[in-house]
């Protein structure tokens, strides 16, 4: 079932097998499912593709899995959610035809808990659909967008490509917050949507890191423990910046500053490549292939792991993706995958 023309993809586990949405170049999506566990080294794949008339109309971008659908955009501008077990399309969400051709989808968004979907387009536009609560087999639904926002930066003949966007912890249906981040940016923005009133807040968090942001990662704490939401952001000279999600800017600045900075590796050319935090302890990925684990309160150095693979021709430079789970640290460098995990110190 090998097609060399995927452009996007999306993974989820279910039980003893795992699922992966595929999207190609010529709009089709599909689902491949296999048991977790290959018999003799072999796994039998089943692969369901959606119908013809169902496909999006150029190249799909984005793929997403959520409450066991599948959502996917396209550089048709639309958004599709799909039925996985016989793919059959149940939205379509789509602005107006003359802008679909012209500003294709570049981060998905969905939260359907909420009924919401988001999506921020090349041209940094932020769309919002609501009110998609019907998931059922019944007719194929279409919606139109309830809010549409202009980029923080305005609108430009080039725009900057849209590089990181999730989700405030505390959105709902009708109250969305929402991070977003260009490429080559040292700023990032809050945005504060009501959805009813059709109004907008932009706040700018910035005046931390050195160089452009590389990665930017939320740390939301549980009402339990009584703590602050942080967004962590670790630029290309080494440093972190950590900023309240909640705040402000002072009446005498026009964005929110850090409440704390921390050079990690001030000396590695391409900075800070990749995190992940959990309560106890961050980890921070770097261009030259190494992960530092540092300790969430102290921010301490407890440990440095050397991930340097073996550059090819066509590697990737420094940490891709950090995973941690409780004492396990997952780091993706390159072609290779190191674990390790936290034991007991002897004596």
């Amino acid at each position: 079932e090998f097609t060399p023309n995927m452009t996007s993809s999306a993974i989820s586990s279910q039980g003893w097998s795992v699922r992966v949405a595929w999207g190609t170049a010529t709009g089709e999506v599909m689902i491949a499912s296999a048991a977790k566990i290959m018999d003799s080294g072999r796994s039998s794949s089943k692969v369901i593709r959606c119908r013809v008339a169902d496909q999006h109309r150029g190249p799909v971008t984005q793929a997403a899995w959520d409450k066991d659908v599948v959502i996917t955009a396209g550089a048709d501008g639309e958004v599709r959610i799909w039925e996985p077990r016989r793919m059959r399309c149940l939205w379509v969400l789509k602005e107006d035809m003359e802008n679909v051709a012209t500003d294709s989808c570049s981060i998905l968004l969905p939260l359907l808990d909420h009924g919401l979907v988001a999506v921020i387009k090349k041209s940094g536009h932020i769309v919002v659909w609501t009110d998609i609560d019907d998931l059922t087999e019944a007719d194929l639904k279409t919606s139109r967008p309830s809010l549409r926002v202009k980029p923080p930066h305005g609108v430009t003949q080039q725009p900057p490509a849209p590089k990181h966007a999730f989700f405030g912890r505390n959105s709902s249906k009708h109250q969305v917050s929402l991070c977003l981040h260009f490429e080559k940016d040292l700023s990032f923005h809050r945005i504060d949507m009501s959805l009813p009133e059709k109004s907008v807040d932009v706040i700018k968090f910035g005046d931390g890191p050195l160089g452009p942001i590389q990665t930017l990662k939320p740390f939301y704490t549980s009402p339990l423990e009584g703590g602050q939401d942080v967004i962590l952001a670790g630029d290309s000279l080494g440093r972190v910046s950590l900023f309240e999600w909640a705040a402000k800017p002072m009446a005498e600045k026009q964005e929110v500053q850090p409440f704390r900075c921390v050079d990690v590796v001030p000396d590695v050319i391409g900075g800070i490549t990749e995190m992940a935090i959990n309560s106890y302890v961050l980890a921070v990925g770097t261009a030259r292939g190494a992960a530092v684990i540092l300790d969430t309160l102290t921010f301490n150095t407890l440990r440095e792991l050397s991930c340097m693979p073996a550059r090819t021709e066509n590697s990737e430079p420094g940490v891709q993706h950090i995973i941690l789970e409780r004492d396990l640290v997952l780091i993706v460098a390159s072609d290779r995958v190191v674990a390790w995990k936290a034991g007991p110190v002897l004596s």
